[in-house]
């Protein structure tokens, strides 16, 4: 069985359940943790909201990276780093 819990406001829920607002990922976890969120940085960096970093077309971009890049860079394993890679760049080594 649960137990159902009113907010005050009319709403209620089940115990053990979390309202939408209260769930967040480890990136939102961390910058509130150690309380970066909203903290700024000077030009040229500039601050987004984690929603900029959603699935789009191809991975967190609408296209590839571009082609013939400099100084023989694998497209590939650019293409990796710049659209499909949240955390880390590249492998250590």
């Amino acid at each position: 069985s649960s137990i159902s819990n009113s907010n005050g406001n009319g709403n209620s829920r089940t115990a053990g359940t979390a309202p939408s607002s209260l769930r967040m990922g480890l990136q939102d976890f961390l910058s509130n943790l150690f309380d970066v969120a909203g903290q700024t940085f000077p030009e040229p960096c500039v601050m987004g909201e984690e929603s900029i970093m959603k699935p789009k077309a191809h991975g967190t971009s609408e296209t590839p990276v571009q082609e013939n890049l400099r100084w023989s860079v694998d497209r590939k394993v650019a293409d990796r780093i710049c659209n499909f890679n949240r955390h880390y760049a590249e492998y250590r080594g």
